[in-house]
């Protein structure tokens, strides 16, 4: 009898044992879950800070490794949110690509009713497409080498080129044959311009010399001289003043009529472009110093200067309503600023090849509606953008060191962002569509802060202290509600769903 109840005594006791291990494996296990959970959400945060840096950078497929650590396997909980999803957008957004040129593409431009791109480039040939279709219409050959630059008459009948075999060529448009050759440089011809009248045709090369043609006649008027190597040049709408740009420290307005220059603008670098805006107030211009400028052509004053590309600038361009300023460079991207603030608007990266220095986009090009941008690279492509889209805007920089929850109000413009600063918080809001920072609330926690999320309406934040606590903030005031203390526990990150687009 006594050595049942012993039995039993120890089989009880082996029991509670049993259940109070359980009990402690599971809150274990628990709490290791939860661990986990934070040291998956802190990679996730890294991974995704370090993808924003490379996106700004360009190196999209080594931010699409970062990114792709965090897309779940199936019975996986899923935390990427807002930043997850954009960020990747930013990097698989794509153009429509035209294909065809062997090699580099020089120089691209629309015909003046929108319905035809024109490209140039090493292979030697000029394409023809139907830019809504990317179709080929037509491939005119006629130079022995590299062809710069095309452009069409103000009226669209006519084609002009010129290249590295110095010659200037005049085309039809509507066939492709060849019409004349005008006459010739002794280096390579760089820029070629019709006059607004159509009546003649202005050529800049390599031989420090700018020509200008008469186009019925073929008789050459008396040149310009403007004593150093032609890199870009750009007429005015009204076809008085003439810009030149290339191999000096300044770009040079010349008086058409009179060959005489009006004025310099002293950028002191090599500038590979200019232009005018559509109603020559002003005149942007791009070069080895990969800052953009801005002049007031009248004055000479400068009035803007733009930076972001990493790389010498190769091309500017104003766009029909003169509100938007296109670049390209060597970095691999094409920014759009706006000209009125000299923000930065876009960034478009679609021009990439397995060479480092293949990233070069050598031109830029607005249709006449102002819809589609146009852009060529030494990477063989013509891309067209559609400048309605909102899959290409660029991050938002807001300030503090690392973003921890973004929400976006649904069908408003509006983003809110939580970013830790120090042992404080930043609650930062922004337009998306302007790409704009609006404002910006500091969360000053007493103990430090090591993680927070926002919820869905970014009116709330829920904040993790070092100290174990969990508070509530108000973000427009940027006040406690409450705190609940929670030794250990840490802070329970809710489970992000997927965006709209990703349905």
């Amino acid at each position: 009898m006594w050595r049942h109840r012993t039995l039993v005594a120890s089989s009880i006791a082996i029991i509670a044992l049993a259940v109070t291990a359980a009990a402690i494996i599971a809150v274990q296990v628990r709490n290791n879950r939860r661990l986990d959970r934070i040291t998956r959400h802190a990679q996730y945060v890294h991974d995704v800070n370090q993808a924003f840096q490379l996106v700004r950078r360009n190196e999209l497929s080594e931010a699409v490794r970062l990114l792709e650590r965090h897309r779940p396997a199936p019975g996986e909980e899923d935390d990427r949110s807002f930043p997850w999803y954009y960020l990747w957008r930013l990097c698989h957004f794509r153009p429509r690509t035209f294909l065809g040129h062997e090699r580099d593409v020089y120089h691209v431009e629309f015909s003046p009713d929108g319905k035809t791109l024109a490209s140039s480039g090493q292979d030697g040939t000029v394409r023809l497409w139907d830019a809504a279709t990317g179709q080929v219409l037509r491939i005119l050959r006629g130079h022995v080498d590299d062809v710069n630059y095309v452009t069409f008459s103000p009226d669209g009948r006519l084609l002009a080129t010129g290249g590295d075999d110095g010659t200037v060529r005049l085309w039809d448009a509507a066939s492709g044959d060849p019409r004349s050759t005008l006459g010739k440089h002794e280096g390579w011809v760089t820029c070629v311009l019709f006059t607004p009248d159509g009546r003649r045709l202005i050529s800049g090369a390599k031989d420090k010399r700018v020509k200008i043609w008469e186009i019925d006649t073929r008789r050459e008027q008396a040149p310009l001289a403007p004593g150093l190597e032609i890199e870009g040049m750009a007429l005015s709408p009204d076809g008085r003043t003439l810009g030149t740009s290339g191999w000096g420290p300044s770009v040079t307005l010349w008086d058409l009529a009179s060959r005489r220059m009006t004025l310099s603008l002293e950028v002191k670098t090599r500038t590979q472009s200019v232009a005018f805006s559509h109603d020559s107030r002003f005149v942007a211009t791009g070069g080895n110093d990969r800052i953009v400028r801005v002049w007031d052509t009248e004055k000479g004053r400068l009035e803007a200067t733009l930076r972001g590309h990493t790389n010498q600038i190769e091309c500017v361009a104003f766009s029909p309503d003169d509100r938007i300023l296109g670049s390209s460079a060597h970095d691999g991207t094409v920014r759009l600023w706006d000209v009125a603030s000299g923000r930065l608007r876009k960034v478009y990266q679609g021009h990439s090849a397995p060479r480092s220095s293949a990233n070069r986009v050598w031109c830029v090009a607005f249709s006449p509606d102002g819809r589609t941008l146009a852009s060529c690279g030494r990477d063989s492509k013509v891309n067209l953008w559609d400048l309605s889209s909102a899959q290409d805007r660029i991050p938002i920089s807001i300030p503090g060191q690392s973003v921890r929850s973004v929400v976006s109000s649904p069908g408003r413009s509006r983003v809110t962002a939580f970013v830790l600063d120090g042992n404080d918080g930043i609650v930062a809001e922004m337009d998306r569509d302007r790409g704009e920072l609006l404002n910006t609330r500091r969360i000053q926690a007493p103990s430090p802060l090591f993680d927070g999320v926002l919820s869905s309406d970014g009116r709330r934040l829920a904040s993790a202290s070092v100290d174990g606590t969990v508070t509530l903030y108000d973000t427009e005031s940027g006040l406690p509600e409450r705190a609940t203390p929670s030794p250990g526990s840490g802070l329970s990150i809710p489970r992000a769903g997927s965006p709209p687009w990703e349905r």
